[in-house]
């Protein structure tokens, strides 16, 4: 028998070890606490409270997390001290009719985690902030013990803030980690943070890709000492009164979006130090300067802008940013109204969906122009394009006036420069930007430069060709390149300079097809430049542009094929070949400084 009884143990220990782990763990030992019976008085070790059937509790379960329930508009949550994790489950405590009354207080150093595990409102009386979090206190909201979670929506007495400090008192420190809270500060006081009069908020910080804040204040939004907004969560605020959205000494955010809006002349963002990393800010003053400070305070302000997409919009009459120092880096500003008062060199800062591109350091990171939107490189401007560097046009418009330079190292040459000015690939309607010739290279699957270049003109519709818009200038620094068939269109314009005494020579493989090149635009050379290929001015502007002496610009093979009202200048050039010059009827051919041919120009009918 015995024997029998230890077989069957052994076989049910067998059985139940075979079992997922997953099949007996607990469920959060959860304790209901009703509002509506009584107020609750909680702390490390202690309560006194009432449940759901009406029978008191007295003894505090450390096991145990407290769930607060029911409704109630003459009894309070509060929180004596210690560490204290409560969650609301359809929670509703309304004491807006009662003076001097908050509905959730934390006291004596209280650190309290607090939880919605579904749709719960506090609302507390005049002079009270809905959760009031004294100087020394700490609220963390976080994500519910259990079920999906809720919504929580808090509302400050009059002359109080929704979450914070009661009228005249400091708060202590906020954070805001899970879940959608709407906060809606009393009158003449912030939704999160400061209240009326002598009042001061510590530190807020909001935290979390589930976290989306939303705060209406009476003063303004949000006012503390320091502003936290990170990993992912959102913030939403308004102030309804005559000031700033977002008040703070300090102000960081990153990986986040913020939303601020002021409708008075009050700033959406106001204070000393505000730095927005990796994020996107939108930010609206209605009256006033929207990011910074203005007056006599403003040389306190340093703002700061690191990868990220700020929209700014300011009244025409004001400026959009003030501040001692705004330093923009890898980022987008679309200003939708107001003035600069700084020249934005290095930021792509779009105006009315138009940025001019004037940056004083190396482009390093992958930027493509927004959809929509044009950026320009203003002619005389030279951009230093660094490693990893790259500039896309992608769905927007890239024209470009000035040039772009490439330092480095070029296939193992020593002098340390690149060959060119400028050289692009084309990939699908795009354009990318390399910073050596290697990195071009290796792209095009090709172990030379040349292919690069003819890589650029190559795009057979000029429609699609990012720089069919372009006024495109490419200076050959005494280096010979090889290019084949492209047109210039009638909207675009190149150049091909040579900057040196050394000549350069630009060749096509093929001397002998006939005008591989055809111009519609405007197509120019100048300097010690060889043209070694025939082209067609279908109807465009050609120059050629030498200097004295022997450096000039001259054809040795092929062509120039002068049609359908086209203009040829002839500046100090001299140019050699078979049949040399065709200038049809109609057309304009301008000879100037010595300009000479080794066959008579013939002349046709067009």
């Amino acid at each position: 028998m015995i024997k029998r009884i230890f077989a069957c143990l052994i076989a049910f220990i067998l059985i139940i070890s075979t079992f997922p782990l997953t099949a007996f763990a607990s469920e959060p030992n959860l304790v209901y606490l009703d509002i509506g019976k009584g107020t609750i008085t909680i702390s490390a070790g202690t309560i006194f409270a009432y449940s759901p059937d009406g029978t008191r509790i007295r003894n505090y379960d450390s096991t145990a997390t407290y769930v607060v329930t029911g409704t109630s508009n003459n009894t309070n949550i509060i929180v004596n001290g210690g560490a204290v994790t409560l969650m609301l489950d359809n929670c509703n405590i309304d004491l807006s009719g009662i003076d001097d009354a908050c509905a959730l207080i934390l006291k004596n150093n209280s650190n309290l985690s607090l939880g919605v595990m579904s749709d719960s409102t506090i609302k507390s009386g005049k002079n009270c902030a809905g959760i009031q979090v004294t100087t020394n206190a700490t609220l963390n909201i976080i994500e519910p013990a259990a079920g999906t979670g809720g919504t929580l929506n808090v509302y400050g007495g009059d002359e109080a803030a929704a979450i914070g400090a009661n009228k005249d008192k400091h708060s202590g420190n906020i954070n805001i980690n899970y879940g959608t809270v709407n906060l809606y500060g009393g009158s003449n006081s912030s939704a999160l943070g400061r209240s009326n009069g002598n009042s001061i908020s510590n530190s807020i910080s909001i935290s979390g890709e589930n976290t989306n804040v939303n705060a209406e204040g009476k003063l303004t939004a949000v006012e503390t000492a320091s502003l936290t907004v990170s990993s992912g969560a959102t913030l939403n605020c308004q102030s309804k009164a005559n000031n700033h959205a977002i008040a703070a000494d300090n102000t960081t955010v990153t990986n986040a979006t913020v939303n601020a809006t002021a409708p008075g002349k009050g700033a959406a963002i106001y204070g000393d130090r505000i730095m927005i990393k990796d994020s996107t800010l939108n930010a609206e003053s209605a009256g006033g300067t929207a990011i910074g400070k203005r007056g006599s305070t403003y040389s306190k302000t340093y703002t700061t802008f690191i990868n990220s997409t700020v929209t700014v919009k300011s009244p025409d009459s004001a400026y959009v940013f003030e501040g001692y120092s705004v330093t923009i880096t890898n980022s987008e500003i679309f200003l939708l109204g107001g003035n600069l008062k700084f020249k934005p060199t290095d930021a792509f800062v779009y105006i009315d969906k138009v940025c001019t591109y004037t940056p004083t350091k190396p482009l390093t990171i992958e930027y493509t122009v927004p959809d929509g939107h044009t950026l320009i490189v203003p002619e005389g401007t030279v951009i230093e394009v660094g490693e990893g560097g790259k500039l896309r046009e992608g769905n927007g418009t890239l024209i470009i006036e000035g040039s772009l330079y490439y330092p480095g190292t070029v296939d193992g040459t020593e002098n340390g420069e690149a060959i060119l000015d400028n050289f692009a690939l084309i990939e699908d309607g795009n354009i990318t930007w390399f910073s050596t010739f290697a990195n071009a290279s290796n792209a095009l699957n090709s172990s030379n430069a040349e292919s690069l270049i003819l890589k650029l003109f190559t795009d057979a519709d000029t429609t699609n060709c990012p720089l069919s818009r372009s006024k495109f200038t490419l200076d050959l620094n005494g280096y010979n390149i090889y290019l084949s068939n492209f047109n210039v269109s009638e909207n675009q314009e190149i150049s091909f300079i040579n900057t040196t005494d050394t000549r350069s020579q630009i060749s096509n493989g093929s001397f002998y097809n006939m005008y591989d090149f055809i111009n519609k635009g405007k197509l120019n050379f100048e300097g010690y430049i060889t043209i070694n290929f025939s082209i067609s001015n279908d109807g465009g502007i050609l120059t050629l542009k030498g200097i004295s002496g022997k450096k000039m610009v001259r054809t040795d093979y092929g062509r120039i094929q002068n049609i359908n009202g086209g203009t040829l200048n002839l500046d100090c050039a001299h140019v050699f070949g078979d049949g040399a010059i065709t200038n049809n009827e109609g057309c304009v051919l301008n000879l100037t400084n010595g300009a000479s041919f080794y066959s008579e120009v013939h002349s046709y009918p067009a």
